[in-house]
């Protein structure tokens, strides 16, 4: 039995070359993938399963250290982050359905607390500072602004 590439050789029992769609053709040589006859026709795919898992613990932490944190705002469809401060205080606004909703201030330990404008339909946090101090907007039901 020959090897696929331009410089032929003896391939033991223990391997089968695979079909020719499995060969990769350079300028000067074609490299060809083989499998072991005696590993199950599974192995590859358990191979990328086992990637997949280890990649998804994996993910919450990049490789620069840091890490990941995933919340949602209780009670709304969509949270939108804006800002963190030194002390790792995250400010931002929620949504429901019908695109009303409050601002909300996540504390590091990671309790939500959600506020809104007197009298406001929407209510948004865009920034806050070292010392806890919050800049926001806010809209009206007459479709006025403040902010």
């Amino acid at each position: 039995m020959e090897h696929p590439s331009e410089t032929s050789k003896e391939i033991p029992e223990l391997w089968l070359p695979v079909p020719l769609e499995m060969c990769m053709k350079t300028y000067m040589k074609t490299y060809c993938w083989f499998t072991r006859n005696r590993l199950p026709r599974l192995a590859p795919a358990l191979v990328v399963l086992v990637a997949l898992a280890i990649s998804a613990q994996l993910s919450a932490q990049d490789q620069h250290g840091y890490t990941f944190i995933e919340f949602n705002t209780p009670g709304f469809q969509d949270t939108f982050p804006q800002d963190i401060n030194p002390r790792g205080t995250i400010v931002g606004y929620a949504r429901s359905a019908i695109n009303t909703g409050p601002a909300f201030v996540r504390a590091p330990n990671g309790a939500i607390t959600t506020f809104e404008a007197p009298g406001a339909i929407v209510t948004t946090a865009f920034s806050i500072n070292p010392a806890g101090a919050i800049a926001g907007a806010y809209l009206e039901p007459n479709n006025t602004v403040h902010g």
